[in-house]
């Protein structure tokens, strides 16, 4: 399974100015079969800069022994029978004073009927009863209990308090069955968390995104392609998203957007984002002219084929010993064809990967296409999560430098509200 941000390539790397980083995170676990997986979810708030203190129930002690907790952690793990030398007044109060939101993960049934009636009988629930920071609950059991009325009930009660519910996922659950009730994937819980510290300066905003490779067939098994992730694309969606903007992401084949990709993992449960996936610049274009006229915010992060050949094959190329000539004819210029229709509250923002005399052609790019911002990149940056990036406006320029995407991402929104 492949996460998003740091997961996603494999890489433990704190990035700057994340929105978690220097958060304090107060985790309560509970005695469900998917106790063992909130260890992931510690080492994922690491990754990202913030720290985790666990508070456990009795059950869940009795599941994981709480110095694992505390290994992973770093921390004091809190439960109810703390030892004798422990000195640590009104912890029930202090724990969420102390701390920027409380995430229960995984919620049992039992822990979920305690919260919404004001029980108080273990540490976890009477935090919870004198919290007043953000909560998250992210339920884990079997799906006939999910699904019971009186679980539903609970849920509402506790909805309209202000908990916000991550998932459950459906799917196979740890009795054998299936439903819905498995725990939800973290990477949309990651998602919700940063969510919460972000600011809200693009709420309301329609953001249209392009990104990936377009394929442009040859025959019916090769094609002319580029070798594009769909990485920036994808974040340059997270990031409007995180910051309240209404997405449609049209991307082409990539491996984000899998059977087991992480976008649909991340923002499977998320209404605010419309996928469009295609194939060729000219389904690309189709799709982008369709979207563009209700869009506030057009960034073109795709890796769009200039050319496709002038007649594709219907049948596989055999080897024949001789060389072989294909005509090309030129794709539409969807930045250029766009920004010919552009309003004035209207902003784009477009990439130009240059190998040669990078400056000059970005600025042309902008001053041709009408764009409010171009981003310079070498193509060094393909398919990798850094690059060395140069900013363009119309006014300055801002070299970026060597950084990775994900902090591209922000610094092209941050610039973007500046424009506002």
């Amino acid at each position: 399974m492949l996460f998003p941000a740091i997961i996603l390539l494999n890489k433990k790397v704190i990035h700057k100015k994340m929105y978690l980083s220097g958060k304090k995170i107060l985790l309560g676990v509970t005695a469900s079969v998917a106790l063992y997986k909130a260890l992931d979810l510690i080492r994922l708030f690491k990754n990202e800069g913030a720290t985790t203190t666990v508070v456990m129930t009795r059950g869940a002690k009795k599941c994981i022994n709480p110095t694992v907790f505390a290994a992973l952690s770093g921390n004091q793990v809190y439960f109810d029978e703390m030892p004798d030398d422990f000195s640590f007044p009104y912890a029930h109060l202090r724990l969420s004073e102390i701390h920027d939101i409380f995430i229960i993960c995984p919620a049992t049934a039992n822990i979920l009927g305690k919260m919404a009636h004001g029980i108080a009988d273990n540490l976890l629930t009477t935090i919870f009863l004198g919290n007043q920071k953000p909560v998250l609950i992210v339920p884990a059991m079997n799906y006939r209990m999910w699904s019971n009325p009186m679980v539903q009930e609970n849920v509402t009660k506790l909805q309209k308090v202000g908990c916000v519910f991550i998932g459950p996922d459906r799917g196979e659950l740890a009795c054998g069955d299936y439903g819905e009730g498995r725990l939800a994937d973290f990477s949309f819980l990651l998602f919700c968390t940063k969510k919460i510290f972000a600011p809200q300066d693009f709420f309301g905003k329609r953001v249209l995104i392009t990104g990936g490779p377009t394929q442009e067939p040859l025959d019916p098994v090769r094609h002319i392609s580029s070798p594009s992730s769909g990485l920036m694309g994808f974040l340059l969606s997270e990031e409007a998203l995180l910051r309240g903007a209404d997405v449609t992401f049209i991307v082409g084949p990539s491996y984000i957007l899998g059977p087991s990709g992480s976008f649909q993992k991340h923002f499977i449960h998320y209404d605010k984002v419309r996928v469009v996936s295609i194939q060729t610049a000219h389904e690309m274009y189709f799709q982008v002219k369709h979207f563009f006229p209700s869009s506030d915010i057009f960034i073109s992060a795709a890796s769009v084929s200039d050319y496709s050949l002038a007649r594709s094959l219907k049948n596989k190329i055999k080897k024949d010993g001789k060389n072989r000539i294909f005509s090309l004819k030129e794709n539409v210029d969807i930045l250029k064809t766009i920004g010919k229709k552009k309003k004035k509250f209207q902003k784009i923002i477009g990439f130009a990967l240059e190998t040669e005399h990078g400056e000059f052609y970005a600025k042309k790019k902008m001053r041709e296409k009408k764009l409010d911002i171009i981003v310079l990149n070498g193509k060094e940056s393909f398919g990798a999560e850094s690059g060395c990036f140069t900013l363009f406006t119309s006014s300055c320029k801002k070299e970026i430098g060597n950084i990775t995407k994900f902090e591209l991402a922000r610094v092209l929104f941050d610039s973007l509200a500046s424009l506002s």
